[in-house]
């Protein structure tokens, strides 16, 4: 464990890497017949897969300064591709015509825009981060007052439940001041576990309500 970077955070980040796989197999197979419905699963899945392997990967490996760095890019970088992957099942499946169009290219404009940056530039102000990433997550706003009348009720809790994780978390994430075992179990430790709350409420969304969605082409 102590050649580990930072071993909570990395391992269950690491565990989330696993689960993430198993579900997007689990979609693929429910959703046989709609290759399309498939397809927009399959870009949602790989986007979760990308960012818990990413975060595994920078909090686990010790390597050198310029290895850590790019690592960093990554999973910093890999948060963008999965906010637009979250909003690619629901938005696809649910919406139509210029809603649907709108939204996506939207959505995945702005996260193609913040990988490169990403990569391409040096590290930001951990409140930048935030900001950015919260202000894209809470554009879902958008698409959810389209969708209301479409889905039962029951569905937008999950919503405000993943709302709840990513926004709580964040604040955890940008004021670092929730050190419950300091050296061990600190705020970082808590954000990760934050991030897994929020995505495993998306996946239940999207298992719940989008998947048996009969949708309008």
């Amino acid at each position: 464990m102590t050649r580990l970077k930072d071993p909570v955070a990395g391992l269950t980040h690491l565990a989330a890497t696993f689960v993430a796989i198993a579900g997007t197999v689990a979609l693929w197979l429910i959703a046989q017949g709609d290759l399309a419905k498939q397809l927009s699963l399959l870009v949602y899945g790989l986007s979760l897969i990308a960012l818990y392997a990413a975060s595994s990967a920078y909090h686990l490996i010790r390597t050198s300064e310029a290895r850590t760095a790019a690592l960093r890019k990554f999973d910093h970088a890999a948060i963008f591709a999965l906010i637009a992957g979250s909003f690619t099942p629901p938005c696809f499946n649910l919406l139509t015509g210029a809603w649907r169009a709108g939204v996506l290219g939207g959505i995945w404009a702005i996260a193609l825009a913040g990988i490169t940056f990403k990569i391409a530039t040096i590290q930001t102000h951990r409140w930048i981060n935030v900001a950015i990433y919260l202000l894209m997550g809470w554009f879902g706003i958008v698409p959810t007052i389209k969708l209301f009348g479409t889905l039962p009720l029951t569905a937008f809790s999950w919503l405000l439940l993943e709302a709840l994780f990513f926004t709580v978390g964040a604040v955890i994430y940008g004021t670092k001041r929730l050190n419950l075992l300091p050296g061990v179990f600190g705020f970082h430790e808590l954000w990760h576990l934050f991030v897994i709350g929020g995505t495993v409420s998306h996946f239940m969304l999207v298992l719940l309500y989008v998947v048996p969605y009969v949708r309008v082409t």
